[in-house]
């Protein structure tokens, strides 16, 4: 679990993406506007294997030669919780499981790649462990390999040794979190995650599939969203994105839902004077 607090990603905001006929690629160059060099927005499957990226070659070209990377969150994301907040959403997993719920959460966790829950009863990350068993449910294969998103940042950050950054806030998201639900909340939906009752992933079965293949979503970018919270968190992300595309060369990996509709990312920089071109990219025969 030494892990998991690099996978603080935000379930309540999870994208969930559905594909039509009208398919898009996923891979968009930033320019104009003045811009020195050009930057590129990804939009990622937070459930997508890691090892499907390396047949888009084009995909990790563009990685190589930019200057740095830009993510929804980050490992040295900052996190400056207040003191009481913190022990309301994180308490000791003994208080919030079960007996036979802890040592069936244990029993999935010691199968992975974090190890048992044990030692991290008293300073565990709830969210981050429900975002695990959740995209574990999803792709069996991410148990053992890291996805889309962990990977490309890792590469960036320890292979290629260039800076990255986070867009989100994460004192703002345990807020929003702590008025959305509860420690036991979380730790029953974990405990029906694991025991396959409720949300099971199956309903991702296509997406994922067209997604890997192609690299290619219906972005319905002059189509209208009420997601609320979704326009939010783009809005919030447009200066922060601005800002690091102006002083260099940026790869910018986030979910693919927030490049759909007309709160997207792509709508939003286009109306802040930037062009934006869809990147064609072929996947590698084999």
């Amino acid at each position: 679990m030494k892990s998991l607090k690099f996978l603080l990603v935000f379930l309540f905001l999870f994208p969930i993406t559905v594909w039509a006929q009208q398919e898009q690629s996923v891979l968009w160059k930033i320019s104009g506007k003045g811009l020195k060099k050009h930057s590129y927005l990804f939009g990622t499957n937070h459930v997508a294997p890691y090892q499907e990226l390396q047949q888009f070659p084009k995909i990790l070209k563009i990685i190589k030669n930019t200057d740095k990377g830009l993510f929804e969150t980050t490992p040295s994301s900052p996190i400056k919780l207040d003191s009481t907040l913190e022990k309301k959403m994180n308490p000791p997993l003994d208080e919030i499981f079960t007996r036979e719920e802890y040592e069936i959460v244990d029993d999935f966790f010691s199968k992975t790649m974090y190890g048992s829950i044990k030692p991290h009863n008293h300073n565990a990350d709830l969210l981050a462990m429900l975002y695990v068993v959740m995209t574990m449910k999803d792709n069996p294969k991410a148990a053992e390999n890291m996805t889309f998103d962990y990977w490309i940042m890792k590469f960036m950050s320890e292979d290629l040794k260039k800076e990255i950054f986070p867009l989100d806030d994460l004192n703002l998201a345990y807020l929003h979190l702590s008025e959305l639900t509860t420690p036991r909340g979380m730790a029953v939906a974990m405990v029906n995650l694991i025991q396959d009752i409720g949300l099971t992933g199956k309903y991702l079965e296509t997406e994922i599939a067209s997604y890997i293949l192609t690299l290619k979503a219906d972005l319905k970018l002059k189509e209208v969203s009420l997601d609320k919270r979704m326009s939010e968190r783009n809005q919030l992300w447009l200066p922060k994105i601005e800002e690091q595309i102006k002083s260099g060369s940026c790869f910018i990996a986030v979910g693919a839902g927030h490049l759909k509709y007309e709160i997207g990312l792509i709508q939003l920089l286009r109306k802040e004077g930037y062009k934006l071109t869809p990147v064609k990219l072929k996947r590698k025969e084999n």
